[in-house]
């Protein structure tokens, strides 16, 4: 009588040990399914967003590229922005231009340049806002300007920070 009464509860116990093993497999692939929808719903309003401002993030990375000046190596970076100052202040008709790098305080992307020049007030401002709005990488950290009696020309000296990004020839656009 004790045998089959054994035998009944090894029965019941692997019924519900069955019924427990489906159950737990059971909600697993619930939760695998909730997280694959999730996903799906995740990347379709990734998708919808990308759609909607493709133009205005292509136009923001377009933008954030101009902050910095691409060049094969230091040197001919440092030489193609000193020879652009130098030809942005001669068309504005300032004399006396001298462009200088201070290599030894390059923090690993950018490095100070000093331009010093003198012409009209007038002429100084023009070049200046013509450098802010053509030359972004190389923004102005500094300006002192001495004008030593009316009608003098004015001696001016821009700290600019030029900003750089090595590349190499095949990854450039």
């Amino acid at each position: 009588m004790m045998d089959r009464m054994n035998k009944r509860w090894i029965v019941v116990v692997v019924i519900w040990a069955a019924a427990l093993a489906i159950n737990y497999w059971n909600i697993s692939e619930m939760y695998q399914i909730r997280e694959a929808r999730e996903q799906k719903v995740f990347l379709t309003m990734d998708e919808q967003f990308l759609r909607a401002h493709s133009e205005e993030i292509s136009e923001s990375l377009k933008k954030r590229e101009a902050f910095f000046h691409s060049a094969e190596a230091l040197n001919l970076g440092l030489l193609t922005v000193e020879n652009e100052l130098g030809a942005l202040a001669a068309q504005y008709d300032l004399t006396e231009v001298d462009v200088r790098s201070l290599l030894d305080q390059d923090t690993g992307g950018s490095i100070p340049v000093v331009l010093t020049c003198e012409g009209s007030l007038k002429k100084v401002v023009e070049c200046l806002e013509a450098m802010r709005r053509d030359h972004a990488y190389v923004p102005v950290t500094k300006v002192t300007i001495e004008i030593e009696g009316r009608g003098a020309p004015a001696k001016c000296g821009v700290r600019l920070n030029y900003r750089y990004r090595i590349v190499r020839p095949e990854t450039q656009t």
